[in-house]
């Protein structure tokens, strides 16, 4: 499981605006982080995102959270049994 992370956090790197990733555990603890990712953050960004799976009732999908800063954004979806975090600068207009 962990080299499959690590491929898919390549690719996730790879992407344009995108600064940094991350996987969190359904514990909060950090499975991979890269770029400018926080793992000292994983946990509070594990919980925000199951805070949000709370609120939102859906057909079993997770909802996107956005914490959208002036020149960046952070989003964050939880899985099954990972929660996968983005770091993106935000696109200037």
């Amino acid at each position: 499981m962990e080299a499959q992370l690590e491929k898919n956090i390549r690719e996730v790197m790879n992407q344009p605006q995108v600064t940094g990733a991350m996987c969190i555990d359904r514990k909060g603890l950090c499975l991979t982080a890269k770029g400018n990712a926080d793992s000292s953050a994983a946990g509070f960004l594990s919980e925000i995102s199951k805070f949000a799976n709370q609120i939102v009732s859906s057909d079993g999908d997770s909802p996107v959270v956005a914490l959208e800063y002036s020149k960046s954004q952070i989003l964050l979806k939880g899985g099954e049994s990972v929660c996968t975090v983005i770091y993106k600068e935000k696109q200037q207009k």
